[in-house]
Order: structure tokens, then sequence, then C-alpha cells
């Protein structure tokens, strides 16, 4: 289940005038975009080019905007023909852009929240690292995925509400409704934890995840007062989130795995391990013999930079089991998780594949 822009072009328009997307989604965006005067900026999943445009008005040039949707495009493109602002605009999936120069900025205004699993999510989060120059950053908000359904309600005091299609787990439908004066619009994201989030971030080659709660604006408060807004930043909707691409990347070794040098010559001084949607440091404990069974450890990332972990398939959750094997001059893992049987695996200090 996935949305039509196509249809409702027009009113997702204007729902972005709904005052809790200017006073706190447009607020705390732009908050954390920062100054962006002269900022190669990659605007994705950009609509109808709302931000587009306040991005350029701030000073970021030049600026690109990409949507799957043709008639967001087009609505994007009218506005720039009646308002240039040297903007380009065209249709691409976010998931294949690959655009040059690279950008110091990649922004998004909904976008991880569109996947439907794991590998659509590591998709777009490879594609955000493509397009981004080492040191840009990644600035986006989403749907709050701990939200609950009990508070789904709450939003019709600002104008929206969502509904749950099915039971609360990773890949369910969340549906978005806008009540606006013309009728109701709908708009479906997928739930996924923070935690699969930060993991396909990460796995990409983005570090320095941060995760930020909405802000109101000054304008907000003096319009409609502290009250008003208690229950929406009570329990967020929405959650923001910036990062930034590594600035290092070592040179790819294409040799068969026989060949390869092992990466690093001493383990690395800590593995992150992911208990209850919290990364946790953990001093290490490699295996030492084949077939050890180790529960809730995840191997080293790529913290230092020399390369992205390879997913030689997708899961579409994170699994507290890890099998870890050792051989050829390294040690490799996998996990599953029942009832699916998805597998994580990954080639570590020239593991030969599995």
């Amino acid at each position: 289940m996935t949305t039509n822009y196509d249809g409702i072009a027009k009113e997702y328009q204007a729902s972005k005038l709904q005052p809790w997307r200017t006073h706190v989604e447009r607020h705390t965006l732009l908050r954390l975009a920062g100054d962006v005067r002269g900022a190669t900026t990659l605007d994705l999943a950009c609509g109808e080019g709302h931000y587009t445009r306040l991005l350029r008005r701030l000073g970021a040039d030049p600026v690109v905007g990409v949507h799957v949707s043709p008639a967001m495009i087009d609505l994007a493109r009218a506005q720039e023909v009646a308002e240039p602002l040297g903007i380009r605009y065209r249709v691409e999936d976010a998931r294949a852009v690959d655009e040059r120069p690279r950008a110091d900025l990649v922004f998004a205004a909904y976008l991880l929240n569109y996947a439907q699993d794991y590998a659509e999510l590591l998709a777009m989060c490879e594609a955000i690292a493509r397009n981004l120059e080492p040191g840009g950053r990644f600035v986006t908000v989403n749907n709050h995925p701990d939200d609950p359904p009990d508070n789904f309600e709450t939003g019709r005091a600002y104008g929206y509400s969502k509904r749950l299609a099915g039971p609360l787990e990773e890949g369910a439908p969340i549906v978005w409704r806008f009540h606006l004066a013309e009728g109701t619009v709908e708009v479906t994201n997928f739930y996924l934890t923070l935690a699969t989030m930060e993991l396909a971030l990460k796995s990409a080659g983005l570090r320095d995840v941060r995760w930020h709660q909405p802000q109101v604006s000054p304008e907000g408060l003096r319009q409609w007062g502290e009250e008003h807004w208690r229950g929406f930043l009570s329990r967020p909707p929405i959650v923001f989130l910036e990062c930034v691409k590594c600035r290092s990347v070592a040179r790819q070794d294409n040799r068969p795995p026989a060949h390869r040098r092992a990466r690093h010559a001493t383990p690395e001084p800590s593995y992150e391990r992911l208990i209850n949607s919290e990364m946790v440091v953990e001093e290490p404990q490699p295996p030492t013999s084949r077939n050890v069974e180790r529960q809730e450890v995840l191997p080293p990332p790529a913290s230092d930079c020399h390369s992205s972990p390879e997913w030689l398939s997708s899961p579409s959750r994170i699994t507290n089991t890890c099998v870890f094997l050792r051989g050829n001059g390294g040690w490799r893992w996998k996990a599953t998780q029942n009832p699916t049987q998805l597998e994580l695996r990954r080639e570590l200090h020239g593991v030969a594949h599995w």
C-alpha cells in the first residue's frame, strides 16, 4: 500500500499550510538545517517544492528537488515559472538519484517513513550517502514510530489524525489523515523502529546520528499560546534527525576474498549492540572457535569509515541472536530471527562469502 501523490498533489500542498506544519515542522527542520548559504542542496521527496523554495530563499545554491510523482513536480515547476529562483526539479525515485556535484546538504521532509521494509530503507540511506560530499549533512523529519496508537486521535486538535492498518509491527501501514476545509487527504507511512532506521543509516556510511524532538516557533507560541501545543509536544507524532557522511572512505579492495588483507590489525575497541531499541557500547568478545553462539552482540560498525557494512541480504528488523564463525584470517557472523528466518550477513577481516 503506497500513496499515489498524482491524485492528491494539490490537497497535500494545502496540508502544508496547517499551523502545526508551519510553527513546529518547518521551524524545527530549518533550525536543524542551519546556515545553508552557498550550500549545494538536494531536496529528496521534495513534493511541490515547499521546502526546496524555502532553502533557496535562505541562500542554498545550487538547489535540486526530486520527487517520484510527476504531478508534484508539475506543481513545483509551475511555481518556479511564476517566481524563478533557479531551482532544478526532476521526476525520479529517491533511491535511484545520483546527482553531481555531490551535495553539502541532503534534505528530506518525510522520506524514510515510506520504506516498507529494511531493504527499501537501506536503499534510501545509500542514496543519501551517495549524493553527499564527505562531511555533508542529512536533515529530515519522519513519522515518529514511538507515537503510540492510543495517541493517534489527539492530532485532530491540530488538523490531522492517524490510524493503524493492522498490528503494530515493522512494515505496518500507518495512515495519516489531514483534515482540510476542502475535505480529507490520506498519506500512508510505514512503521519501522528508530533502531532499524539508525542501523540502515550507519550501514550506508552515515554517522553522528542525532534524533531531535519538535519545537514550536516563537510566532506559534505568541499566536496560539503554550497550552495549545502541550498535547503535541508531550507525545509528538513526528521526529527529526540529522547525521553526517563519513569524511574518509578507504579504497575498495576488489581482489578475491582469499587474497584480501585484513582491514584491521587488531579488533575494534568496542561493539555496538541494540537492546530494547537503545544503542549500548560493550567491550569486544570475539569468538575463538567455530559455531560459537553469542547473545545480543553485533560486530563493530564501520565507525572508522574504512567501509560500509556489506549486507548480503536485507532484514526488516534487528535480531538479538548472532552466530559467529571463524576462518580465513578473520571472523564473520550471521543473525536469524524467527519466524521469518531473515539473515544479516557481513564480511569482516577478509573472510570469504557465505
